[in-house]
C-alpha cells in the first residue's frame, strides 16, 4: 500500500511523531488508523483502505482475526506470562506443529526469539558455528547486497557499506555480498548471472 498525501493535516501529524519518536521511526504510509477488519483499514477520518501487505512482525491472517483473538484472550484471562523461563501449553503446541508443518529429517529443533533481528544474529552464530566446526577458517558468510535484517550490528553488516551501516565502523573480512536476481535486470534468472555475481564478489573463475 502506497499512499503519498503531503497536506498540511498529516505534516502536523508528522511533527507530533518527530517530537518523541526518531526520524527513522517515522511512518511512511500517511494515514492515521483507526481501526481494520480482514484486509481492509479505516483511518481517522472513516475512509477505507486495502491492505496488500502481510504486515510488518505479522503473519497474513487478516486483521481482526477472530480465531486469533479467541486465543489470545483465553491466555489473557488465565494471567498468561509471555517469558521464555516458564513451560506452557501454547509454546508447546506451537513448536510442535511448527517442526511437523517443516517436515525436515534434519531441522528437529526451534529456537524461538523475540524479533526478526535477534534471530539474526543468532543465525550468524549458528553458520560461524558450524563452519568452524568444519573447518577452523570457514567463517564466511555470504548474503545478498540491499538486504535488511535490523538495527543491531551484525544484522546491518550483512547488508553491507550502505548509508544505513555507516555508523559502524568497521566490517567483518567474512561477510561478502553478491548481486539479487531483480526481475528487471536483463538475463537475471540464470545460473551465469549468480556465477558472474560470485566471481565479481570473489573475482575468482566459478
Amino acid at each position: 500500500m502506497i499512499i503519498s498525501n503531503n497536506n498540511k493535516k498529516y505534516l502536523n501529524l508528522e511533527k507530533k511523531h518527530l517530537k518523541y519518536e526518531t526520524k527513522n521511526m517515522t511512518p511512511n504510509i500517511r494515514i492515521k488508523w483507526k481501526k481494520a477488519y480482514d484486509y481492509k483499514i479505516v483511518d481517522s477520518e472513516n475512509k477505507k483502505y486495502i491492505d496488500f501487505t502481510s504486515g510488518v512482525f505479522t503473519s497474513s491472517i487478516g486483521y481482526n482475526n477472530n480465531h486469533l483473538k479467541k486465543i489470545i484472550k483465553e491466555a489473557m484471562d488465565k494471567g498468561f506470562n509471555h517469558s521464555y523461563h516458564y513451560y506452557n501449553e501454547y509454546r508447546e503446541k506451537y513448536v510442535s506443529k511448527l517442526i511437523k508443518f517443516i517436515n525436515s529429517p534434519k531441522l528437529k529443533k526451534c529456537f524461538l526469539t523475540s524479533a526478526g533481528t535477534e534471530a539474526t544474529e543468532t543465525a550468524i552464530k549458528l553458520a560461524r558455528i558450524y563452519g568452524s566446526s568444519i573447518n577452523k577458517n570457514k567463517l564466511g558468510i555470504i548474503t545478498i547486497k540491499g538486504n535488511w535484517h535490523g538495527r543491531t550490528m551484525g544484522s546491518q553488516m550483512l547488508a553491507g557499506k550502505n548509508e544505513a551501516s555507516k555508523w559502524i565502523g568497521f566490517f567483518d573480512k567474512n561477510i561478502y555480498q553478491i548481486d539479487f536476481p531483480y526481475p528487471w535486470h536483463k538475463n537475471s534468472y540464470n545460473k551465469s548471472f549468480f556465477h558472474n555475481s560470485l566471481k565479481k564478489t570473489f573475482k575468482k573463475k566459478f
